[in-house]
């Protein structure tokens, strides 16, 4: 089996609208378990004098169980910004690793200005369902994955402008020794 060498990955562009799409389904599948944790604990907690017969207590087998859920998913909080910024990174070193011709440079900022104006919509709608009611709270208790998709523009600008120093920046090289990227 033969492997397909980085400098042929040729796909760096698209990777601004993967990371906006799969950060958004990341953000709202964690404050989906997120709420559905707590609620699911909350109840739990109401009813737990339900499940107490014959010497079992139930208050203390729920707060030993589902008692425990609201706690464990506030590593979520710090993970989820964690992934976004990793995420970037590694389009920023993907970026550095692909080497292409002079006349990508064109279709990569329109390609670029495409995602920066796709970003404003995902933003649009990540802000719509953030100031829905039963989730307002849940979402806000996601503060750093909030701002980063309220700003989803600006990252976007910034994430696409620096990944095409590197991707580009072989091309002055090549110009100033003579070769025929351009």
């Amino acid at each position: 089996m033969r492997l397909r060498p980085i400098n042929k990955r040729g796909n760096s562009a698209t990777d601004l609208i993967v990371y906006m799409v799969s950060g958004l389904v990341m953000a709202i599948v964690l404050v989906l378990i997120f709420y559905y944790g707590s609620v699911t604990a909350e109840w739990f907690t109401t009813h737990a004098e339900s499940f107490s017969s014959n010497g079992v207590n139930g208050t203390e087998i729920v707060a030993n169980t589902f008692g425990k859920l609201p706690t464990a998913y506030e590593n979520l909080k710090w993970i989820s910004v964690g992934v976004m910024i990793a995420m970037a990174i590694a389009i920023l070193l993907g970026n550095a690793l692909v080497r292409v011709h002079g006349w990508y440079i064109v279709p990569y900022f329109i390609f670029c200005a495409i995602a920066v104006i796709f970003s404003v919509f995902i933003s649009e709608a990540y802000e719509g369902i953030y100031n829905t009611p039963a989730l307002n709270s849940y979402f806000a208790q996601f503060s750093g994955l909030s701002w980063i998709f309220l700003n989803l523009p600006i990252w976007i600008t910034v994430v696409g402008l620096f990944g095409a120093v590197p991707m580009f920046s072989h091309l002055i090289k090549e110009k100033i020794s003579g070769d025929s990227a351009w």
